[in-house]
């Protein structure tokens, strides 16, 4: 579904022909974070439950910078920045929990 989004907001922003393709982008995009949000919501570990929160808001990131560029929504590159930069944050915590677990060794 991801790869659709991609597709229809690379059409859309590149030939006007398929500007239509921004109101698809912006449905498989948000289509795509509902899934991931309840993804998130079901985790059963801890371990999953941090990969699936890097990549829902990985995601939130990737629709709000997409909103910006298709849109013109002022504020949706504020969220697109600080979903990128709080993504990276976590991400030193989930490689902590990943060591815990002991699904990498170092030998």
């Amino acid at each position: 579904m991801w790869i659709i989004k991609d597709s229809a907001w690379f059409l859309s922003l590149n030939y006007e022909a398929f500007n239509f393709l921004r109101y698809a982008s912006a449905s498989f995009a948000i289509i795509t974070l509902i899934i991931s949000t309840i993804l998130l919501k079901n985790s059963d570990d801890r371990l999953s439950y941090f990969e699936n929160l890097i990549l829902t808001i990985w995601l939130l990131a990737n629709t709000s910078w997409m909103l910006h560029e298709m849109f013109y929504v002022s504020f949706a590159k504020n969220i697109a920045l600080i979903s990128f930069l709080l993504g990276i944050a976590l991400i030193p915590f989930y490689m902590v929990i990943v060591f815990k677990i002991g699904k990498i060794k170092f030998e």
